[in-house]
Parts: structure tokens; sequence; C-alpha cells
């Protein structure tokens, strides 16, 4: 059986660092949002270019 919780989660994935266990998705989205990530796991990429531009009328 699967079980998805507790999570070890680790600033940019580097498991050298802290580490934070989380106990539910809404903690692990808190997480992630502040940069943690589980260790092996591909960083998010990072768009390239400049922002669109806003028009006013």
């Amino acid at each position: 059986m699967f079980q998805e919780y507790p999570k070890a989660l680790h600033p940019d994935g580097d498991h050298e660092r802290e580490v934070y266990i989380v106990f539910d998705a809404e903690q692990e989205a808190e997480k992630r949002k502040q940069g943690f990530r589980m260790v092996g796991e591909p960083q998010a990429e990072k768009k390239r270019g400049r922002p669109a531009k806003v028009i006013e009328q």
C-alpha cells in the first residue's frame, strides 16, 4: 500500500541542508512555495525572456 505522507522536503532539494517533514498536502504546498522539494526531484523550469507588456487603455 502506498502512503504519501509523511514526506521529507529539503531547501532546493539539497539533502545536506535542513529537512522539513510535512504531514499533509496543505503543509506540502506551503513549503513548496518557499522553495522546498524532495531529494532528486527536478527543479521547476523558469520561463525565459522578459515579461509580457501590459497595455493600459
